[in-house]
């Protein structure tokens, strides 16, 4: 039961009881407003709160304004900055505008499932309506959990593609990989317009490492003794904080990954070369020990990296398909046109499951690639000495 009092400085005090404590004391609330109505509505949500559970002061939130405080509290803790970057842009840039304005209390399945058929209707793919989908049910889960909500609107939203009668199974877009006459005018092509790329291209094709992995690799990764590269550090773009050093993803990310003399040689030169920038730009030089380093020393983003392979790939003429993570997947054609064992690639990618490894390259087992000696070295080794 609420009620109020009027202050000496015409000001409106209320009070609410909102039960017994363990000792069975009452639980006496209040708060002062300048205004009655303002008053009468915080009573109402007090008693609200009472009676469900519910915590009014965050069902009050906008969407928009929970949303913010899903991404502070839990994906930023409990998942990877690649993830809550991705998150965070879908958001802001596609659900809120459209979902954002409503209180997170008004916010019900039918808006929702409006939103997610606008989707179907403007042409999104039924995986970008599953995905739409899996977002705002893990953020609303959140709002469940947290007694932010009454009931989550999310159990009545029908999930995109599972009332379909006569439902086609989509099948998977199986991962790209370059020939090697492709392979050989990349490398042509981008020896000579853009040194670096080449660098991290032949990094790529003979380690399998992916772009995050390559940015952070340091010197003191490299053995030249064992002939090993150890994945250690990961560099990571996070909105509002740039790029940062993580570790990689997974626990089954960090590995060793076996080096050919081919790859070992092109570590030597990109290390020749760097101690002549390290020469030109005595006063300018960050010494951060990374192997793929700028000119000065200095990280690369991941997504200045991706800016790079397109301008050279557009220049070039070449497939729109190369990207940074297409070289991932020629190595792994690359190996498996030699060694047919996915239990290896999978160990050699950081796969967390056999079962991941095989579902995206086993298809290359079923390709025909030029024979090129007995192991991953001369596998990878050969690109530039093998006649077609």
């Amino acid at each position: 039961m609420a009620y109020y009092r009027k202050t000496n400085s015409g000001s409106f005090e209320f009070f609410v009881y909102m039960g017994k404590d363990a000792n069975g004391r009452k639980i006496k609330e209040s708060k002062t407003f300048e205004r009655k109505k303002d008053g009468e509505k915080w009573a109402r949500d007090k008693e609200i709160e009472k009676e469900t559970g519910i915590l009014m002061e965050f069902a009050n939130l906008t969407f928009k304004q929970f949303i913010e405080k899903w991404l502070d509290e839990f994906v930023e803790p409990n998942l990877s900055p690649v993830t809550y970057d991705k998150y965070s842009r879908v958001f802001l840039r596609q659900i809120l505008p459209i979902l954002g304005k409503f209180r997170l209390k008004e916010l019900q399945a039918a808006h929702i499932q409006a939103y997610l058929t606008k989707i179907k209707h403007q042409g999104g793919s039924l995986d970008k309506q599953k995905y739409f989908y899996r977002l705002l049910s893990s953020a609303l889960s959140y709002a469940d959990e947290m007694n932010y909500i009454h009931q989550n609107p999310m159990n009545n939203v029908r999930k995109p593609g599972k009332y379909t009668k006569h439902k086609i199974k989509e099948k998977k877009e199986k991962a790209k990989a370059m020939s090697r006459e492709l392979l050989r005018d990349w490398f042509t092509f981008v020896e000579d317009d853009d040194p670096w790329v080449a660098d991290y291209s032949f990094i790529a094709i003979n380690t399998g490492m992916c772009l995050e992995e390559m940015l952070g690799s340091r010197w003191e990764d490299i053995s030249f003794n064992d002939m090993l590269i150890k994945v250690e550090e990961a560099k990571v773009y996070v909105r509002g904080k740039g790029t940062i050093t993580k570790g990689p993803k997974t626990e089954y990310r960090y590995r060793k990954i076996p080096m050919s003399e081919e790859l070992a040689d092109r570590y030597r030169s990109i290390w020749k070369k760097q101690q002549k920038d390290r020469k030109d730009l005595p006063d300018e030089y960050q010494d951060n020990n990374l192997v793929l380093a700028k000119v000065d020393g200095s990280c690369y983003s991941p997504r200045r990296v991706q800016a790079k392979i397109r301008k050279c790939r557009e220049k070039g003429g070449f497939p729109d398909w190369i990207t940074s993570h297409m070289f991932r997947h020629t190595f792994a054609s690359l190996f498996l046109a030699e060694n047919k064992n996915i239990k290896a690639l999978q160990k050699i990618l950081g796969h967390s499951s056999y079962v991941i490894t095989a579902d995206t390259y086993s298809h290359f087992l079923e390709e025909d690639f030029v024979k090129a000696g007995q192991d991953i070295s001369r596998a990878v080794g050969s690109i530039f000495s093998v006649q077609d």
